[in-house]
């Protein structure tokens, strides 16, 4: 079924209309955070938001270790742990 010029020229129009209102809201969010930010809030709503969980997965930049390698890092930290001990006393 064609949607006849009259009622797409309607939807046309809403869609402008919206993105029109979209735009305006976006600059007024724009304005109120910059004046946040001069009134000394630094951190904004979308500063604040958690990053995805992948994104936060790579942002140590460190692989995950596999089991021996996470006994091996427990045998050196007790090791560790244990030299201190002695020395204090």
């Amino acid at each position: 079924m064609a949607f006849s010029t009259a009622v797409n020229s309607q939807i046309t129009a809403a869609v402008a209309s919206r993105l029109a209102q979209i735009a305006q809201l976006q600059g007024e969010v724009d304005a109120l955070q910059s004046a946040a930010r001069a009134l000394g809030g630094t951190k904004t709503a979308r500063t604040r938001r958690s990053a995805p969980k992948t994104a936060r997965k790579t942002k140590t930049g460190r692989a995950p270790l596999s089991a021996a390698a996470r006994k091996a890092v427990s045998v050196r930290m007790k090791a560790s742990w244990a030299r201190r001990t002695r020395a204090r006393g």
